[in-house]
């Protein structure tokens, strides 16, 4: 019935191609799924540079993925000699989904890493502009203000004492 009926014929013929395409897809979606779920566990266990591999072989797959550039650029944000790297895929995620406070927040933090204290406050506060009640970047903030209310002498120390490290 289905192949001497055009109409029902052209409708398998259809979901076949479409069945195939999803299989395929699937499949090369899974492996990058599985270095992205890998890339979480290691980061959670401090395991930075672990972390930056899969999230590197999850992005590189995907490079579109705004979620696999952010955690890429914060793995290596903790790995201090990755910095400029982490620049780079961090503004990735906020060029990829301009929308997504968390992104900017990311990107924020190493800017706050490098030193970079005004795009640091550029990025915290684009965060508040698109998602006032973030609580991650009210807190970032919250911390801003805070140092810059330390004595001058207290801030010095900070910043000699982050040098050493």
């Amino acid at each position: 019935d289905t192949l001497s009926d055009h109409h029902k014929r052209s409708q398998y013929d259809r979901s076949r191609i479409t069945d195939a395409g999803w299989t395929a897809q699937k499949s090369g979606h899974g492996v990058i799924k599985k270095a992205y779920n890998e890339g979480i566990k290691a980061y959670k266990k401090g395991r930075y540079e672990d972390a930056a591999r899969h999230f590197m072989a999850a992005a590189e797959k995907d490079s579109k993925n705004a979620l696999y550039c952010t955690w890429l650029g914060l793995s290596l944000l903790e790995l201090k000699d990755k910095l400029h790297e982490a620049k780079k895929w961090c503004e990735q995620a906020v060029s990829l989904d301009p929308l997504n406070a968390n992104y900017h927040i990311n990107l924020a933090l190493v800017y706050k890493e490098i030193g970079a204290e005004s795009l640091f406050m550029k990025y915290i506060n684009k965060a508040l502009a698109i998602a006032p009640a973030n609580k991650r970047a009210a807190i970032w903030l919250d911390k801003q203000d805070k140092e810059q209310d330390r004595p001058i002498i207290n801030r010095i120390r900070s910043f000699i004492s982050l040098k050493k490290k």
